[in-house]
């Protein structure tokens, strides 16, 4: 059994303390009523005849027989109550993580540069994503001139796929394109639902840094960051209309939006995102999922530390011992076999109470990486554990069809201490374009770029220095050769 740590100690369900108040009060009548079996014989017998007549060394056995019961349900009580007196160090499985989508239904999405429409192929980007997305909660916002919830954060993907089915530009009643308003209502939502810190990912054709001043500001305040995916192309095509036509300005002329996608990308980066031109495959979303990926273990190891150790099994054991005192025979043998643990079962009494992932991360935690390496099922934690136990070739294995910025980042560490420089380089180069506000990988570029350089050197070195002294070799030959002829 651990120490204890009185500092610590408290209960995690102390309303079942209460219980003890009952039993207490049942002990106390079972003790009188025992005590007034004798019925009337007390008021016609003198008492110290009745002593005599009594068995009360028979009563007192009953008695003593009653008590290991209260303590046993004593015990029983103080388990259900939860004591615990030390924080656990595993991972809990539960994610606060949260995604505001926000789908421009403005006319111009309507353009089918991109078949079968921007907006519709937008609309299949987030049907992927939903379907990708296992944990968190997610809301939609669809925008034009104005923002409108179509839905708020919920967990029910199933309820926003079939909301998703019936978007299109009609719904709304202005045409026009705020993306702006978009981000503040979807802040409002994050905001409403008491999150701390969430993701808002923009799917739009059209958006300018300058119009996006003051709700990034808000963004940068709440803590949260806005990433954007792209629709269209840089030579842009007509917007048909219901009718059959082709959308014109004011002058006549057919209207032609073409996509600005350097804009995007720098309100992308002021958001503290990734921007990503949509593809026909999901490689553009991939980014996105291993993001909310990295942002759910971030929010795991955060409440990790909020879960106790429920110490109350530990009672189990003296309660077990207590209820031999129920059986009349064999009470030391049973005692024996309980209390009797092979040394074999140590592993698996041990995984008993964690599973897979809960001790490969204790073994993680002692300095057990090789250990770790073997029990982890997911990949990135045991990529992480490959890496610290020296298997550089395991690491690269393990992240080789990972395409987030981070993957690249520790794909290039990896190589760097294989001294496989030049692939590192290309590495810290793609999670430098992914997120280009990753300052590690910045600095380990600068040092590997150096060491690089200065290997070159080195080899540049050694083969001049081999080149003069075969130089030095075949002089020292020819003068040899003609001191013999002469």
């Amino acid at each position: 059994m651990p120490d204890i740590n009185f500092a610590l100690f408290h209960f995690l369900r102390p309303w079942w303390i209460l219980v003890l108040v009952p039993l207490f009060f049942w002990l106390i009548w079972l003790i009188r009523s025992k005590q007034t079996q004798h019925g009337d014989w007390n008021n016609v017998c003198d008492p110290i005849l009745l002593e005599h007549l009594s068995i009360s060394s028979e009563q007192k056995k009953r008695r003593i027989r009653w008590l290991p019961l209260w303590l046993g349900l004593t015990l029983a009580v103080v388990a259900l109550a939860g004591p615990t007196w030390q924080q656990l160090a595993q991972p809990v499985w539960r994610s606060a993580s949260s995604l505001v989508i926000l789908l421009d239904v403005s006319h111009s999405m309507n353009a089918r540069d991109m078949q079968p429409s921007r907006l519709q192929r937008a609309k299949y980007k987030i049907t992927d994503i939903l379907n990708k997305r296992k944990e968190g909660q997610t809301a939609l916002i669809v925008f034009s001139s104005e923002a409108f919830d179509v839905s708020p954060l919920t967990q029910d993907n199933r309820t926003l796929l079939s909301l998703l089915s019936g978007i299109d530009s009609d719904i709304v009643p202005h045409q026009g394109s705020r993306p702006d308003r978009a981000v503040m209502e979807g802040l409002r939502l994050l905001q409403q639902a008491g999150v701390s810190k969430g993701h808002l990912l923009l799917l739009t054709d059209d958006v300018s840094l300058a119009s996006m001043g003051q709700s990034l500001a808000n963004l940068r305040e709440q803590n949260s960051r806005l990433s954007i995916i792209g629709f269209g192309t840089p030579q842009g095509a007509p917007i048909p209309l219901p009718n059959g036509g082709l959308l014109k300005d004011r002058h006549g002329n057919i209207v032609m939006p073409t996509v600005h996608i350097d804009a995007l990308a720098e309100v992308a980066k002021a958001g503290n995102g990734y921007f990503q031109m949509a593809r026909p495959d999901d490689v553009d979303i991939q980014p996105f999922i291993h993001i909310e990926s990295h942002d759910l273990k971030k929010e795991k190891e955060k409440v990790q530390s909020d879960q106790w150790l429920d110490a109350g099994f530990w009672l189990i054991f003296p309660l077990l011992f207590l209820m031999l005192f129920s059986f009349r025979r064999g009470v030391l043998v049973i005692a024996c076999c309980l209390l009797w643990q092979p040394e074999t079962h140590a592993g698996a009494w041990q995984d008993l109470w964690n599973n897979n992932n809960q001790q490969a991360l204790q073994a993680f935690q002692q300095g057990q990486h090789a250990k770790a390496e073997q029990q982890f099922d997911d990949n990135d934690w045991k990529a992480s554990a490959a890496y610290k136990a020296g298997h550089y070739e395991k690491t690269i294995e393990l992240l080789k069809d990972n395409p987030s910025a981070n993957a690249a980042y520790n794909r290039a560490n990896a190589l760097a201490q294989m001294q496989r420089y030049e692939d590192a380089l290309k590495e810290y180069d793609q999670a430098l374009r992914l997120n280009p506000q990753n300052e590690d990988a910045s600095e380990n570029r600068k040092q590997v770029q150096k060491a690089l350089d200065e290997q070159k050197k080195q080899n540049n070195e050694a083969q001049q220095n081999n080149e003069a002294q075969q130089n030095n070799e075949a002089q020292q030959n020819n003068e040899a050769q003609q001191n013999n002829e002469a």
